[in-house]
């Protein structure tokens, strides 16, 4: 039987180029009897190629060809040592013409006698089947499969196919590969329509915090205005004691709305409304100074009072409502705050009936404007604090929506980068085996 350099027509001392030269041209040869018409000749060249990829392997390799090479001058010098070394497998050279060039012929090519071209064989419990089977009939293991380019069924076990000549643990790798290809292409699309900045929540969120801070505003000035115009009570009913505290109360809500509008970068209806309710509550008493007109708002400063009231009512219950999906106290907090707007609201009428019951009517107004001033100061008071906590939620929530898109963006570049990565890599494999295929195809053309 002969040894690796026998079979490639080298010397032992042969050169690595000259053994890839000379595995080159053995392989072209048998390469093309691979799609020969008689079945004995395409088993002959599938075994020929398998013992080519051996002898190639074994020979490039320099640890193991020097292996290889002790094993054989053992054998030369100990015979009983000749069972160890690899041999092919009774695989004949093909015939070279003086030129060198290979002759084209089949040399003379005799089955094993435990070898059948009649039939399939299962790999795995080596039942005998029917040629084009695609299953064992035994145990069901795969037996035949259909060739990844031409689509002919061929044996499983099959190296090449015997219609076209591809080779097919190749052609299916490639197949897989372009199948993954196209996945991740797909997946990468589906990453990049991936937009967390388009979260309507966020900009809801800002429009929650900036309306819910102006009505904090208007509670805040409206406790100011009552606070500083008790204090001056005593320096007269003049135009300048009652535009003082307005004035420097809606100062204050205008100055907490701008830091608002300016932090969040954004305005709402509500906000504007706040600010009116805020003018028409304030400064009432002012016009009602003014002469002419006295009796005038006189009759209408505590209807527009209630009226406006409710509008507040209306807004802090819409507030609370678009709160209330993050948490249960937030509505109470809301139910809370309506019931201190509306104990302002009616404070004058339970001042007087407790005024009625204990003096009798005897009572100083001026006793009688402290209580219900002190009151409605408490409840703005109170109001205001209930609508900052609303104020402080809203902003807690979109500072940790805003943190989570933020994460959501550097995932989506993280993902975007790999899949990218991905792809080139799948493109680069793609590309090799695509060259492999036309290299075999030039190969056969020439043959």
């Amino acid at each position: 039987m002969s040894n690796y350099y026998e079979i490639l027509q080298i010397q032992p001392t042969a050169t690595l180029a000259e053994v890839q030269s000379a595995c080159d041209s053995q392989y072209n040869y048998w390469r093309r009897l691979v799609t020969h018409h008689e079945p004995q000749v395409v088993n002959k060249a599938n075994q020929a190629l398998q013992v080519l990829e051996q002898i190639r392997q074994t020979l490039t390799d320099s640890k193991k060809r020097a292996i290889y090479d002790k094993s054989l001058h053992t054998s030369l010098t100990d015979p009983q040592a000749r069972a160890h070394v690899p041999r092919p497998g009774g695989l004949t050279p093909p015939p070279h013409l003086p030129d060198g060039r290979s002759s084209g012929t089949v040399p003379p090519v005799q089955p094993r006698s435990d070898e059948r071209v009649d039939v399939w064989t299962c790999p795995k419990c080596n039942k005998v089947n029917a040629l084009n089977s695609k299953f064992c009939k035994k145990c069901g293991h795969t037996v035949g499969l259909d060739c990844p380019d031409c689509s002919q069924t061929i044996e499983a076990i099959a190296r090449f196919c015997p219609h076209c000549g591809t080779n097919v643990p190749n052609a299916v790798r490639r197949q897989q590969l372009e199948a993954s290809l196209a996945s991740k292409q797909v997946e990468l699309a589906s990453v990049e329509q991936i937009d967390p900045q388009q979260d309507e929540e966020v900009n809801n969120l800002k429009k929650t915090t900036v309306s819910a801070g102006a009505w904090m505003g208007l509670g805040l000035a409206l406790a100011i205005n009552l606070l500083m115009r008790w204090a001056l009570v005593f320096q007269g009913d003049g135009l300048v004691p009652n535009l003082i505290p307005g004035s420097f109360a809606i100062g204050v809500q205008g100055v907490i709305i701008l830091v608002l509008v300016v932090a969040r970068r954004t305005f709402t209806f509500s906000t504007l409304v706040a600010c009116v309710v805020g003018l028409a509550m304030i400064f009432p008493e002012l016009w009602s100074n003014t002469a002419g007109l006295t009796s005038i708002f006189a009759s209408l400063h505590y209807r527009l009072n209630i009226v406006l009231s409710g509008v507040y009512v209306l807004a802090v219950w819409g507030l609370g409502s678009k709160l209330a999906r993050y948490g249960c106290w937030t509505r109470i907090l809301t139910i809370l705050t309506i019931l201190f707007i509306i104990c302002a609201i009616f404070s004058p009428f339970w001042w007087g009936e407790i005024w009625h019951l204990v003096h009798d009517y005897h009572v100083y107004l001026g006793d009688y404007q402290t209580a219900v001033s002190m009151t409605n100061v408490g409840c703005y008071l109170l109001d205001a604090i209930l609508l900052g906590i609303l104020v402080l939620r809203a902003w807690w929530l979109t500072h940790r929506i805003e943190h989570k898109v933020a994460v959501a963006l550097s995932d989506k570049q993280n993902r975007m980068e790999r899949l990218e990565l991905e792809i080139w890599n799948l493109s680069q494999e793609i590309g090799v085996l695509q060259q492999s295929k036309e290299r075999n195809a030039n190969v056969l053309q020439g043959a």
